[in-house]
């Protein structure tokens, strides 16, 4: 008999917000309390100001801005002071008195704490100190005018307790905080739709519901009472309900509906129907597949066709069947007209459970860009392991509104589906090992279902390594399944002459792949040097230019700024001598402040004018005409952005800044549109840097330069591949060298996995590209890039600190 089977469906605090949903009515007439936010308390260090409306009188001519300071969004702490009273545990209901940007949606958090004395902001971990926290959930907000936005709040303990508001996505003014006074009663809720019960592979089915502090009495057949004993079992503790095969063998329907009933409001249900076995196809439907509840089944009336609807929660559960153990092919039709989406894909089997973070790249581009093509219907790929016989591929809700219409499984070949065939892959391809500075080397390895063997020299000396699994709390099980790290000992590696060594990497099954190892007796002088840092999800390097000067280009979050960027600098005894921040996020100005006091740099001065930084046209041509770049000076992304910089005989174009070409400022609110990207340029050597810019930008930069101008050397990848990328940039930048800035959450982002692996690197291969490395961050580290022209440059892979810290510049 087969193991009880469970799914595992995480019911989001999504289902709280009444935006979309609607609780039971209640016979009850709750009294609310106002709380004006003018007179809710401001903790010290919160970056919370109180504002006038002018021009207004009434109800919003006082209210509360959360923080316009990017960086500083997280430390916008609002308390509306024993605001809840909650006398019995249940739900409880707030609105908020709200507006945001015209056009822009945003995120703040909502929690609820246990009164406090005094309050203060502790910067560092972004809440207030010694904070006690008895509720938290994320409420999205969009709306250009005066709103209000209802949130339920779940309340296990009795008590007074406050209201807090903390930004997240800020840019957010309050009016106020409405407090209802008693309990509402919520839906109980269930996390199945529809559910197919297979007679050859019989399980026990579990699966999670929500109560809302209402109470299970009993579970109904087509209306009928079940009799609980053999046929169910409730875990009050968890939240599940298990029913047995006999409550499924013993069914006298093939199909039919089964009810929870609750003593209050609307009994959840969901369809069943029972069948011999699943079918041995290829294509399964969303529609006839399990259904977890949140997703709405919905027919094109156009096309007379079905697919699924998950937004909020919900899901799809495929039960299929392979006949070989393996790796196969997974392409889901989808459709994510509005935005970027990443879903959970969950694999069962007898041999365990996988997660795959899986990234949905949007399928609608704004208008001007691509179109308008709302309606269209994309495949996404991805290729995990198989267990022959039965399994159970679920596509489970992460950040939602997708539409699926199918599940295919490939490849396939004699008439029916097989595992695929694939090659290892290496990351990187190629280093350098100095003598005078030995350290272990690192090769990432996609083992894509083969066995590592043996490592050996072209001439066949065995070279002494260890494999481990691949670490990152990022990393979902899936993905680690098929990743390990190589560790080549530098002993091995010392014990080899100074030259050009093709390392073989060979697997059991015959294949093998070559690593060019360059031994070196000592590191040779370079010109200009780049070192990318490894700093999680965040962009810091160091450039040091021929100058002498050393240039440092945004310092990741504070907390790996410490870590790798403070003990580089330290280690290698070097001052900042220039000092740009692409833009205002957090992880990219860790330690800004002590940064610019501790080089004694001075920040070019800026101009405002009612709170907006502007640039008069005059002078903006000026600029653009002659710039003398001054030693000692801070860079920051405001008024002071150039067109052409010259720093010590580099050359740097800027292509993406706060201002167009004509000097104005650009009307966005979004730091990361309006981050420097930029093109250096040092005896024709080129390195493109992408800082956090998306698509739309790279766009408007192709149509403001000759396409040769983009060809680079070397390419930085812009917003961490997390955000959109545009294909045909990447593909025209041609770059031998690309390093992504990532933590491992990077592959759960279509950006990366789809546009850039699939369409833009394989792409490069298959078509003459010049592309011989990619260098994740999270998998391989830091990079050092020696440079004293166009065709004479090298880079070297640091994974450790240490050895970073301790390499030759």
């Amino acid at each position: 008999m087969k193991p009880k089977k469970s799914i595992l469906f995480l019911l989001s605090l999504s289902f709280f917000l009444l935006s979309g949903w609607h609780p039971a009515a209640s016979s009850q007439a709750h009294v609310k309390s106002r709380f004006e936010a003018e007179q809710a308390l401001i903790p010290k260090g919160s970056n919370v100001i109180i504002k006038s409306e002018s021009g207004t009188s009434g109800e919003h001519e006082q209210y509360v801005s959360l923080a316009r300071e990017v960086g500083q969004q997280r430390n916008s702490i609002l308390v509306f002071s024993k605001a809840l009273k909650v006398t019995k545990p249940g739900n409880y209901k707030i609105a908020i008195g709200y507006k945001t940007v015209e056009g822009h949606y945003k995120k703040q958090f909502v929690k609820v704490i246990e009164p406090q004395d005094d309050y203060q902001v502790d910067t560092e971990n972004k809440q207030l100190k010694n904070e006690v926290k008895i509720f938290e959930t994320a409420v999205e907000f969009q709306s250009g005018v005066w709103t209000e936005k209802e949130v339920i709040i779940p309340i296990d303990q009795t008590g007074i307790f406050d209201i807090e508001i903390q930004g997240s996505w800020a840019f957010m003014d309050i009016d106020y905080l409405d407090v209802y006074s008693e309990a509402v009663i919520v839906n109980p809720e269930v996390d199945l739709l529809k559910y197919t019960f297979y007679q050859k592979a019989p399980e026990d089915l579990t699966f999670k519901y929500e109560d809302h502090y209402n109470e299970l009495q009993r579970v109904l057949l087509n209306g009928q009472v079940v009799p609980q004993q053999g046929n169910y079992q409730v875990n009050q503790a968890t939240k599940e309900i298990t029913l047995t095969q006999s409550f499924f063998l013993n069914s006298r329907m093939s199909s039919g509906e089964i009810t929870l009933d609750f003593n209050h409001g609307q009994d959840p249900s969901f369809q069943y129907r029972i069948e011999e076995e699943p079918a041995q196809r290829v294509l399964y439907e969303a529609e006839e597949a399990t259904i977890l509840g949140g997703s709405k089944i919905i027919t094109d009336a156009t096309a007379q066709a079905k697919y699924i609807k998950i937004e909020n929660r919900g899901g799809v559960r495929f039960d299929v069947k392979v006949p070989e153990s393996g790796r196969y092919e997974l392409y889901f039709r989808y459709r994510s007209p509005y935005s970027h989406k990443v879903q959970n894909i969950i694999v069962k089997n007898q041999q365990g459970e996988w997660k795959y973070g899986l990234g949905f790249p949007m399928t609608f581009q704004e208008k001007g860009v691509s179109g308008t093509d709302i309606g269209r219907w994309e495949e996404i790929k991805l290729i995990v392991e198989l267990e022959e016989g039965y399994n159970i591929i679920s596509l489970e809700k992460q950040q939602g509104w997708i539409d699926l219409d199918y599940l295919q499984i490939g490849p396939t070949y004699n008439h029916g589906v097989h595992p695929v065939y694939e090659l290892a892959t290496i990351s990187p391809t190629q280093d350098i090992f100095y003598r005078n500075q030995p350290r272990d080397l690192y090769i990432h390895l996609e083992k894509n279902g083969n066995q590592l063997s043996r490592i050996v020299t072209e001439d066949g000396v065995g070279l002494e390594y260890t494999v481990e699994d691949y670490q990152a709390n990022e990393l979902d099980s899936g993905y680690a399944l098929n990743k390990r790290t190589i560790i080549v000992a530098q002993a091995a590696v010392s014990r080899l002459q100074p030259g050009l060594h093709p390392v073989r990497i060979e697997f059991d099954n015959g294949n093998y792949l070559v690593y060019q190892l360059e031994v070196k007796e000592e590191e040779q002088k370079a010109e200009l040097k780049i070192i990318p840092f490894y700093v999680d999800h965040g962009n810091a390097s160091l450039i040091q230019l021929p100058n002498g000067k050393n240039l440092l280009l945004d310092s990741g979050k504070p907390e790996e700024t410490e870590k790798m960027v403070f003990p580089f600098l330290k280690a290698q005894n070097l001052a900042v001598d220039y000092y740009i921040v692409t833009h205002y996020h957090d992880d990219h100005t860790g330690y800004k402040d002590d940064i610019i006091r501790t080089n004694q740099l001075q920040q070019i001065a800026r101009t405002e004018t009612d709170g907006v930084v502007k640039a008069a046209q005059e002078e903006r041509y000026r600029r653009l005409s002659q710039v003398q770049f001054l030693d000692n000076r801070l860079v920051l992304p405001l008024d002071q952005i150039e067109r052409f910089w010259d720093l010590g005989g580099v050359k740097m174009t800027v292509l993406n800044s706060r201002y167009d070409l004509a000097g104005q400022l650009i009307a966005d609110q979004c730091e990361n549109n309006t981050s420097i990207a930029f093109m250096l340029e040092y005896k024709g050597f080129k390195y493109s840097h992408g800082a956090d810019i998306y698509q739309k930008s790279q766009v408007r930069i192709m149509e403001l330069v000759e396409p040769g101008f983009l060809r680079a050397d070397y390419f930085f990848g812009n917003h961490h591949f997390h955000g959109s990328l545009d294909v045909d940039f990447i593909r025209m930048t041609d770059p031998k060298l690309v390093f992504v800035p990532a933590n491992a959450a990077v592959f759960a982002r279509g950006a990366y996995t789809t546009h850039y692996q699939l369409h833009v690197e394989d792409y490069l291969k298959a078509n003459g590209g010049r592309l011989s490395d990619t260098i994740v961050g999270c998998e391989s580290g830091s990079v050092i890039i020696r440079v004293n022209g166009q065709d004479d440059w090298t880079y070297e892979i640091y994974q450790k600190g240490e050895d970073l810290n301790a390499a030759r510049l």
